[in-house]
């Protein structure tokens, strides 16, 4: 019996997306804050592209191994290439998007064009990265169980590059939808992109604890995320330094999960303690909900608004988990 193993490919991958992301959060803070306009082959698109290439490369590489029959000796017969599958095609997602953010930049400075070929770059991007941690799941499931054996050095690499991966995630899908509340401004509208806003952080944290229910995962995530944002927002686009208060609410979330996961078990506590995420929305989405959104007026409508999201991500989290 034999199973193919594929974890440099995948980790390669995690790293690519990361570079991509990276480039994309830059580009997208430019427009944001600084109203920037820039010729085709800018810095922030050709980085971009190198970890596509990146990408490109350990995806090929992974799927080419199947065909020169590359296995290892374990109890099992199976070959993880599902999550290269699916990254495949959040390449092929890619090039159609970047073709096409290519050339709104080139046609028209209109931002509402602009933001829809940034929603399908961030779609190729966020079936990339759910490619990346589908296989990385079943590599870490494995090792965990003692199916396939690893040195501790390839373990904790798996660990970290699933949280790199989960961390690039968030960063693009909320990357798109705070410059998605920024086009379309004004309050009301800022509310609406609240709601996806407020899913999403449940959406996501969710799987992370079903993945790496290790204490401080989902801290982990937050201290990857903020390290980007402050090097971006601050070193790059020129902001006041922030203090990172998002640490607080996934701190809590990671604290709270730890004292009732033996009273009510690891998947009920997760749920519940999804809740603290939407509750400190404000402080999850810390340095921007100080730009777009303002608690002043009709503060527990919103702080139900929230919740209901939260709760919502979290419900559909557990069915991705």
């Amino acid at each position: 019996m034999a199973y193919a193993s594929r974890h440099s490919s995948y980790i390669l991958s995690s790293v690519g997306l990361a570079v991509q992301v990276l480039a994309f959060e830059l580009d997208t803070y430019s427009h944001l804050f600084l109203g920037k306009t820039e010729p085709w082959w800018n810095s922030e698109h050709l980085a971009f592209y190198c970890g596509f290439s990146l990408v490109f490369l350990a995806v090929w590489r992974g799927l080419r191994m199947i065909r020169r029959g590359t296995i290892l000796m374990t109890p099992i017969r199976f070959v993880n290439t599902a999550g290269l599958r699916i990254a495949g095609l959040g390449l092929i997602i890619e090039i159609i998007s970047c073709a096409w953010f290519e050339i709104s930049h080139t046609l028209s400075s209109n931002e509402l064009f602009i933001a829809s070929a940034h929603a399908l770059v961030t779609f190729g991007m966020l079936t990339l990265g759910f490619g990346i941690v589908l296989g990385l799941s079943i590599e870490n499931g494995l090792i965990k169980h003692q199916i396939l054996i690893v040195p501790r050095r390839k373990r904790w690499a798996i660990t970290l590059c699933l949280t790199l991966t989960f961390a690039s995630i968030w960063l693009a899908a909320t990357g798109s939808l705070i410059y998605l509340a920024h086009v379309l401004s004004g309050e009301g509208w800022a509310w609406i992109t609240a709601m996806p806003l407020a899913i999403l952080a449940t959406l996501i944290l969710v799987p992370v604890k079903r993945v790496l229910p290790e204490f401080g995962s989902a801290t982990s995530i937050g201290i990857v995320s903020n390290l980007v944002e402050i090097v971006l927002l601050v070193g790059c686009v020129g902001l006041p330094t922030f203090v990172p208060w998002s640490l607080i609410s996934l701190a809590s979330f990671d604290v709270l999960e730890l004292l009732i996961r033996r009273s009510i078990g690891l998947r009920r506590a997760v749920l519940v303690s999804s809740i603290v995420v939407s509750v400190l929305f404000y402080a999850t989405y810390y340095p921007f909900s100080l730009f777009f959104f303002s608690w002043a007026s009709s503060l527990n409508l919103r702080v139900a608004l929230t919740v209901a999201c939260g709760i919502v991500g979290a419900w559909f989290g557990e069915r991705e988990a």
